[in-house]
């Protein structure tokens, strides 16, 4: 019961770093057959979360492992995995969660801003790029 409630708690908050990115991102596209290529970054960042916590379960005390449950936005994924096979130091969660929440808040900071900028915009579909130049 414990390893599913923490799993949740760190699904809330990869949750929120993963939705305001991609809103923020989605807010870009003009249409939404746009939308597949500028959500495919994210989408491969999630899958590659995903996969790396499938080899995690073989080796859970590798640096390999402890590298991918700490940098976010593996951790969200790859802590509850490894604190469910195997005895984490409470520094490492701590530092886990600390930045994973910390990229959640700035996602949420970056999204807001991708989505200011390009809610007005008129036009072709606005570059990533562009976005984060222009001025409010």
């Amino acid at each position: 019961a414990s390893a599913a409630l923490s799993s949740i708690g760190w699904w809330l908050v990869a949750f929120v770093l993963f939705g305001t990115l991609a809103g923020g991102a989605g807010s870009l596209v003009s249409r939404q057959e746009d939308s597949g290529s500028v959500l495919t970054p994210l989408i491969m960042a999630l899958t590659l979360s995903y996969v790396g916590a499938i080899f995690l379960l073989n080796a859970p005390t590798s640096t390999f492992a402890k590298i991918l449950s700490i940098v976010p936005p593996f951790s969200g994924i790859a802590m509850p995995t490894r604190m469910a096979i195997a005895d984490v130091p409470v520094w490492e969660i701590v530092l886990a969660l600390g930045l994973l929440a910390a990229a959640a808040v700035a996602s949420l900071a970056l999204g807001a801003t991708l989505y200011k900028r390009s809610v007005l915009y008129t036009g072709s579909r606005l570059k990533l790029s562009d976005a984060l130049k222009r001025t409010a």
